[in-house]
């Protein structure tokens, strides 16, 4: 892998600025060009070898087909690659092992180069579909486990992996999201490596399921590896009781322990403590509260309390100002959606 970096290095160097590179820089300019967790993996003293770090660090090298300067490749045609098509190399160079013998990288390759005809005509997926498949496959040689491996030890890594991504270091962490992401692709590929004779076994497990689509039902697959999502309804977050508490109090200008605060006092405190008590009676989303109009309010009680509170709430651009009467605990839901119409 360097001696590859330093052979290109070597060559550009020559074509800009005339003149061979000097033995220094084929030194230092490796160590600059690789990314960073390469260059932190790096063996710190000169007692390692490189080809015995080379082995113990199988890392894959991703790079991004260009067909310049193609005519001087000795071939008679330009690739049929994509422009910017991603490729991954192993860290020794080789794509084959012996004749009719192609390394999983080279299966890899291939898969890529079909996505633009497989649906995935976009060069951001074909970059996103190479690095979930890379990150699998180190993943798997970390543990001693082949990419077309057989169907136990496909599961084994693949509860492995499981683990790894949800309950290791933050950085490793997926979200649900992001797992089922990963999870889609390398079934896609496995799908198709099987397919075509080149995996004899996949690490997922499928149900049997029926979706329902414009009236019309099919029989579906579902993945089990993937991780079940909540639904947008239960995503909604509450407020615990004694922030709400903290909440109801700021907007009406108290302080913690109810008295009055001394450090800020904003204005129109009582239709701001309205406006949050209509909010957490009613649970109305951010939008809806939003947009809330004049003619969505109900009528105010006929009749005040037996303690009246009298409360005059400001006129506001295209609201409704109300003056409303209500006794501590009754009509509060009433007196709240009438604050409402005044916030401007």
């Amino acid at each position: 892998m360097v001696g590859a970096v330093q052979a290109v290095m070597a060559q550009e160097y020559e074509l800009k600025r005339g003149r061979a590179m000097a033995w220094p820089l084929a030194m230092v300019l490796p160590v600059l060009v690789l990314h960073r967790p390469t260059r932190e993996a790096l063996p710190s003293s000169i007692r390692t070898h490189l080809p015995t770090w080379a082995g113990r660090n199988p890392a894959l090298l991703l790079n991004f087909f260009s067909s310049r300067g193609w005519q001087s490749w000795d071939i008679e045609h330009r690739p049929l690659i994509p422009e910017g098509m991603p490729v991954l190399i192993d860290n020794d160079l080789r794509f084959e092992d012996g004749p009719a013998a192609p390394r999983p990288t080279a299966v890899v390759n291939r898969w890529l180069r079909e996505l633009p005809a497989s649906g995935a005509p976009a060069p951001s997926s074909w970059e996103n579909y190479a690095r979930v498949v890379k990150e699998w496959m180190e993943f798997l040689a970390e543990h001693g486990v082949g990419l077309f491996d057989s169907r136990v030890r496909l599961k084994a890594g693949l509860s492995r992996y499981a683990e790894h991504r949800a309950a290791r270091p933050l950085t490793a962490r997926f979200a649900a999201t992001t797992w089922g992401q990963h999870m889609s692709i390398l079934s896609l590929f496995y799908r198709w490596a099987m397919h075509e004779e080149y995996a004899t076994a996949e690490p997922f497990t499928y149900r049997a399921a029926r979706a329902l689509f414009a009236g019309t039902g099919r029989e579906v697959k579902v993945n089990l590896a993937v991780r079940r999502t909540p639904k947008p309804h239960v995503k909604i977050k509450y407020l615990e009781p004694d922030f709400t508490e903290l909440f109801r109090k700021g907007l009406r200008g108290l302080a913690p322990d109810g008295s009055q605060d001394t450090g800020f006092h904003g204005r129109e405190l009582t239709r701001n403590g309205a406006v949050g008590d209509h909010a957490l009676a009613t649970g109305m989303q951010l939008q809806e509260f939003t947009y809330l109009l004049p003619w969505e309010i109900p009528a105010l009680p006929p009749e005040p309390t037996a303690v009246p509170h009298h409360v005059d709430l400001l006129r506001g651009p295209g609201r409704v100002a109300r003056l409303c009467r209500a006794g501590p605990g009754r009509h509060d839901g009433q007196l709240a959606l009438a604050a409402a119409t005044a916030v401007g």
